[in-house]
């Protein structure tokens, strides 16, 4: 604002001497051309081309005034506008320096408490600086304890190691003296087994004798059986032949009882081949004896 302030003001003091100089020639011209007109003085050449070439320059002056003019009226409207916008800005100026005047108020209280917090800060990092220090110290002096419990820790560690291995010694001899005694309790059993197995193997022994000679017992009774039974087949063999030759003398019942003889053959020969297995079977000799002696002589 200060630099178009006097911008202005040099524009004003040129275009005021432009004018006045202007206006001084232009009178000056205007008063010779009177003059000369007024008296009837012939102009001479040189004037009248002097006159005609200040005419143009007349012209042009009067269109740098009237440039001038406008030029004046903008810087002068431009002017207006920069007093107002100065005022404007002067009060928010004003404003802004009340307001900073406000702020510095407020800020005054608040710079002390945290002058105060800091001082308080600066203190309390000093302390804990003191503390992380002490600290620092105890966790060497306790990284110190802790290797050398870690020592002792290995140490009774590989004693333990040690402890263990020799019970492991003990346990595995333990288990070696169970196993041998377990192995005496197994042979001593065995050679009790045995003298049993002994004991039993003489009464199988005596056992199998005694069957033996039952069994040659039954031996001779199934020959007796077997030679009562070929007796008795001989027997139906000739009752057969009998009963056919009475069958022969009874012509009219000759294929009826031929029929019959056919169907009473097989089941004859079944009954016998029967009783003859049953002879070989655990049935008494008396069973034996009564079944087929006491049908022959029926059929």
């Amino acid at each position: 604002l200060e630099a178009c302030r006097l911008l202005y003001r040099d524009l004003k003091i040129r275009y005021n001497e432009a004018v006045s100089e202007f206006q001084d020639r232009i009178r000056t011209l205007e008063a010779q051309l009177a003059a000369a007109s007024s008296f009837g003085v012939i102009v001479p050449p040189d004037t009248a081309r002097r006159i005609a070439d200040l005419e143009p320059q007349l012209a042009w002056s009067q269109s740098d005034l009237q440039v001038a003019r406008d030029r004046q009226s903008a810087l002068a409207s431009e002017l207006r506008e920069s007093a107002t916008s100065h005022k404007a800005a002067h009060a928010e100026v004003v404003r802004l320096e009340a307001a900073i005047e406000f702020k510095t108020r407020c800020l005054r209280p608040m710079r002390d408490i945290y002058e105060r917090r800091f001082r308080v800060a600066d203190n309390t990092i000093t302390t804990h600086s003191t503390e992380l220090s002490r600290l620092h110290d105890r966790v060497s002096a306790l990284d110190r304890d802790l290797q050398q419990a870690s020592q002792r820790a290995r140490a009774a560690i590989s004693q333990r190691d040690h402890g263990r291995a020799e019970e492991d010694r003990v346990s595995a001899a333990h288990d070696t003296i169970a196993r041998l005694e377990k192995r005496i309790n197994q042979v001593e059993k065995s050679q009790k087994s045995r003298q049993d197995l002994e004991v039993a193997l003489a009464a199988l022994r005596q056992e199998r004798d005694s069957l033996a000679v039952q069994g040659d017992e039954l031996l001779g009774q199934l020959g007796e059986r077997f030679m009562e039974i070929t007796d008795l087949r001989a027997e139906r063999d000739q009752a057969q032949e009998r009963l056919s030759n009475i069958v022969s003398l009874l012509p009219f019942t000759q294929s009826h009882n031929r029929a019959r003889s056919e169907s009473d053959s097989p089941a004859q020969s079944a009954r016998v081949s029967k009783a003859a297995r049953s002879t070989s079977g655990p049935f008494p000799v008396g069973a034996l004896s009564q079944g087929p002696a006491s049908r022959s002589p029926i059929e």
